[in-house]
C-alpha cells in the first residue's frame, strides 16, 4: 500500500435493531460462523493529483457497496474536483471488485507559448554542392544568396500566450507558466512596425540571419550577361549575375559573387565566396581570386587563387593556389594538366589522364613559406628592440621635462621619436599579422595529403612540402602522404606502393 492509497473499512449493517448483550452474543456467534464482513474501499491519487482511482474489495456474500459510500470516502480523501459520478455508480451497481477505476480527473494547466518569429525568407542556405545518386554533383541548385526586395515583409513576431490554469482533483489551482517575450530583431536594412510585429526590408539586397540579427546589404543584380553593355563592375557588396561573364570583363566585389552561367576569359575578384554554377572557360586569361571559398562546376585554363576551400568537378590546365583544401567528390572529378597547390590537402577521383598529361600537385607548406616565417621572426625581433629604444628615449625626455619644469611637447627630438614609434608600431602589427597567417598555414598543412579515390596516371607529380613523388604507372585508390621524410604512395587498404 503506497502513500497515495487510503484503505477505508466500511462496517456491515448486520444486526441493526437489536440491543445489549443479546446483540453482542449474536454478533460473536455470527463472526465465528462467517468470514469477515467489513468492506474495503481503496483510494489512490496519482499523476500529480490529476487523477483519482478507486478499488473495491470483494465483500461478504449478500453485501453491496453504494455510490454514497464511495463518494463519502473520496470526500474524506479530499477528492472534490472532476469526480465522474456515473463511473462511481457503474462500479457499485455492477459489483466491479478488485479492479482499479479512475473516478476523478483534474484539468492540467496549459503553459503559455513563448514569443516567436515567423521568417518570410529562406535563411537555411545550401552552400555545398549535392552529390547525386548517380555520383554526379549538382551545382545548379546551390543556394548561397537569398535576395529580398524593398518593401518585402521579412519577419512577423508572434506574441507569447499567457497559458491556462488547471485544477487538481483535490481542488488546487495548477498555475500555468506565461510565455516569454523575445527581444526585437537587430541588424540593419529593415524597418519595424509601430506595434513591433512586422519587419520590412528597406532596400533590395542580400539578406542574412545570424541568431536574432538580420543584415540586409546591397546587391548588384545583373539580369543577363556582364558584357560591354554593363561594363566592368566594382561594387561594395555582393554581385549576382544571372547570365555569363564574357571575355575581357572584370568584376570586383567586397562581398560574394554568384554567376549562374559561364565565366569566359574574364576576371572575378571577391572578398567573400564565389559561386560559378556552370564553370570557367578561361582561355588562359581568366583570373578567379577570392578571400572566401570557390565553388564551380569546372575550371579550365584559368589562374585561380583562393583563401578558403575549392569545390569543383574538374580542374583542367589551371594554375591553382588554395590556402585550404581542394575537395572534388563527383564520380568524374579530375585534375588534369597545369598545377594545383592546396595547403590543407586534396581529395579527388582522378589525377592526370591516360595521355600522361603533365600534372603538378603540391600540398602542405612550400619552402618559401618557411623561409618567410624565419625572416619575419627576425624582422619582428629587431623591430621590437627598436621600439623599446624609442620608448626609453621618450621616457628620458619626459624625466628631463619634469626635472626642468619645461614643456617639451614640441621638442623636435621628441616629435621625431613619436613619429618613429607610430611607424614602428604599425610595422610590428603588420608583420605580426603576416606571421600569424603563415603560422596558421603551417598548422593547416602539417598533415596534408593527396587522396585519389580512382586513378592516378603517369605524368603526375605530387609534392608535399619539399619532398615529391612521381607516378610511373597507373595506380588506383592511392593516398600520397609523408612517411619517414618521404612522400610515399599508400593504397586505401593501407599497403605502401613501391
Amino acid at each position: 500500500m503506497t502513500k497515495e492509497e487510503d484503505v477505508v473499512l466500511v462496517p456491515s449493517a448486520t444486526g441493526e435493531g437489536k440491543n445489549g448483550d443479546a446483540q453482542a452474543a449474536e454478533e460473536i456467534e455470527r463472526q465465528a460462523e462467517q468470514p469477515k464482513t467489513l468492506k474495503e474501499i481503496t483510494v489512490r491519487i496519482a499523476n500529480g493529483e490529476l487523477e483519482a482511482y478507486v478499488e473495491l474489495s470483494k465483500p461478504a456474500e449478500g453485501e453491496h457497496y453504494t455510490a454514497e459510500e464511495v463518494l463519502e470516502i473520496l470526500r474524506r480523501k479530499n477528492v472534490k474536483f472532476g469526480i465522474d459520478t456515473e463511473v462511481v455508480t457503474s462500479i457499485t451497481e455492477g459489483d466491479l471488485f478488485e479492479r482499479e477505476f479512475c473516478v476523478a480527473k483534474g484539468i492540467p494547466q496549459k503553459d503559455g507559448t513563448d514569443g516567436w518569429f515567423e521568417y518570410k525568407f529562406d535563411y537555411e542556405l545550401n552552400q555545398k554542392p549535392k552529390l547525386n545518386a548517380d555520383g554526379s554533383v549538382d551545382y545548379r541548385n546551390l543556394h548561397v544568396v537569398e535576395l529580398v526586395r524593398e518593401g518585402q515583409e521579412i519577419a512577423v513576431y508572434h506574441e507569447p500566450t499567457p497559458g491556462e490554469n488547471g485544477m487538481s482533483v483535490t481542488g488546487k489551482t495548477r498555475i500555468a507558466k506565461r510565455g516569454k517575450m523575445l527581444m526585437p530583431l537587430t541588424g540593419k536594412g529593415f524597418s519595424r512596425s509601430e506595434d513591433g510585429r512586422i519587419y520590412t526590408s528597406m532596400i533590395t539586397g542580400k539578406i542574412e540571419k545570424n541568431g536574432s540579427k538580420i543584415m540586409i546589404s546591397p546587391v548588384y543584380e545583373i539580369k543577363g550577361d556582364v558584357d560591354m553593355r554593363t561594363g566592368n563592375i566594382e561594387f561594395h557588396g555582393d554581385v549576382v549575375v544571372h547570365g555569363n561573364v564574357v571575355a575581357g570583363m572584370i568584376i570586383h566585389a567586397t562581398g560574394s559573387v554568384t554567376v549562374d552561367g559561364v565565366v569566359e576569359a574574364a576576371e572575378i575578384h571577391a572578398n567573400n565566396d564565389i559561386l560559378i554554377r556552370a564553370g570557367v572557360i578561361g582561355g588562359e586569361k581568366a583570373i578567379i581570386q577570392t578571400k572566401g571559398n570557390l565553388i564551380a562546376q569546372f575550371l579550365e585554363f584559368a589562374t585561380v587563387e583562393v583563401e578558403g576551400c575549392i569545390q569543383a568537378d574538374a580542374i583542367l590546365s589551371c594554375d591553382v593556389t588554395c590556402y585550404n583544401q581542394i575537395e572534388m567528390k563527383g564520380k568524374r572529378a579530375s585534375i588534369v594538366g597545369g598545377s594545383a597547390f592546396a595547403v590543407g590537402g586534396i581529395e579527388v577521383m582522378n589525377l592526370g589522364n591516360a595521355n600522361e598529361t603533365r600534372t603538378d600537385i603540391y600540398v602542405g607548406v612550400k619552402r618559401e613559406v618557411m623561409q618567410r616565417i624565419i625572416e619575419l621572426q627576425s624582422l619582428l625581433f629587431d623591430a621590437r628592440e627598436m621600439l623599446e629604444r624609442i620608448n626609453h628615449g621618450l621616457d628620458a625626455i619626459q624625466k628631463e621635462a619634469e626635472q626642468s619644469h619645461t614643456n617639451m611637447s614640441q621638442d623636435p627630438k621628441r616629435v621625431a621619436l613619436l613619429r618613429a614609434k607610430v611607424q614602428q608600431s604599425a610595422e610590428i602589427a603588420q608583420k605580426g599579422d603576416e606571421l600569424m597567417h603563415l603560422e596558421q598555414l603551417v598548422e593547416r598543412g602539417k598533415d596534408a595529403c593527396v587522396k585519389v579515390f580512382r586513378d592516378a596516371y603517369p605524368g603526375v607529380t605530387v609534392a608535399i612540402g619539399m619532398n615529391r613523388a612521381y607516378v610511373r604507372e597507373k595506380i588506383d585508390c592511392v593516398n600520397f602522404q609523408m612517411m619517414n621524410n618521404n612522400v610515399v604512395m599508400v593504397s586505401m587498404q593501407g599497403a605502401v606502393i613501391q
